[in-house]
């Protein structure tokens, strides 16, 4: 009940941020300049915690678990699910978000990924520019496949049967002229 010539007033709404409590990230797998598939074969480890590092739990993700809805729980017991977001395979879009992550008194929370073989070690990315010490809310994680050279092979059965086989067709080739000269001359 409010008094005559009062306003009643709203109790006031307090929230949390989305990051409090879960996280969306993206993966980007990169091969010269340009986006790529995930790769056959190749599973990343990716960890969320707390930026004070109370928190922490570890989920590994696979080409075969890349189907939107889909949820991958995590290493540990009682972790948060991840899920598949985003999968399109055209532009080569991964998308992730964990949610159900515990209040962490407003601090929030980011994804590192462990080195994958082959690749460079991970960069993070907000937008155009590098964060360090991994992906927060709304960050990509990117990998770098590491340059490889296909060297010519060598070796093999040898080059002695060149050798010889070039030897032998010079002597002919000496044999001959040395024959038609003197059947000219004689």
């Amino acid at each position: 009940m409010v008094a005559a010539g009062k306003v009643a007033r709203e109790a006031p709404v307090v929230s949390f941020t989305n990051n409090a409590t879960k996280i969306d990230f993206e993966k980007i797998w990169m091969n010269n300049g340009e986006r790529m598939a995930w790769a056959d074969n190749t599973s990343i480890i990716v960890t969320v915690s707390g930026v004070n590092q109370t928190y922490s739990r570890t989920y590994t993700i696979s080409k075969g678990d890349l189907i939107e809805g889909k949820e991958i729980f995590g290493q540990e017991e009682g972790a948060p699910i991840l899920t598949v977001k985003t999968v399109n395979n055209e532009t080569y879009e991964y998308k992730f978000e964990i949610k159900g992550l515990p209040y962490n008194n407003g601090d929030s929370y980011k994804v590192t990924e462990e080195r994958v073989d082959k690749y460079k070690d991970p960069v993070y990315k907000a937008g155009e520019s590098e964060t360090q010490g991994g992906a927060k809310d709304g960050e990509a994680i990117i990998n770098t496949a590491e340059e490889s050279y296909e060297l010519p092979e060598s070796g093999g059965m040898g080059t002695t049967i060149f050798y010889i086989v070039g030897a032998v067709l010079l002597i002919g080739a000496g044999v001959l002229l040395v024959t038609r000269r003197r059947m000219y001359v004689g």
